[in-house]
C-alpha cells in the first residue's frame, strides 16, 4: 500500500515520476526496480504507466529476497 500511496500522492501534486520496488512478473515475481510516472485526470482519478529497470538495461535487475 505503501506504493500506491506514493503513486497517488505524486499525481495530486500535479504528477510526475516516481521509483519503487514492484514484483516482476517477468522475473519470477521477484522485486525489482519500477520507474514510474502518473498525472492525475481529475480530482479522484490518476493514471500511471511504468518500466521495471530491466526492461531499460536488459539485465536482471531483481532485489535479494529478503531472510526468512
Amino acid at each position: 500500500m505503501e506504493n500506491i500511496r506514493a503513486l497517488r500522492d505524486t499525481a495530486e501534486s500535479g504528477g510526475g515520476f516516481i521509483v519503487f520496488i514492484w514484483p516482476n512478473p517477468g522475473q519470477e515475481d521477484r522485486d525489482e526496480l519500477k520507474i514510474g510516472y502518473v498525472l492525475p485526470v481529475d480530482d479522484t482519478w490518476w493514471v500511471g504507466s511504468g518500466v521495471y529497470s530491466s526492461e531499460i538495461t536488459g539485465e536482471s535487475a531483481s532485489l535479494p529476497s529478503p531472510a526468512p
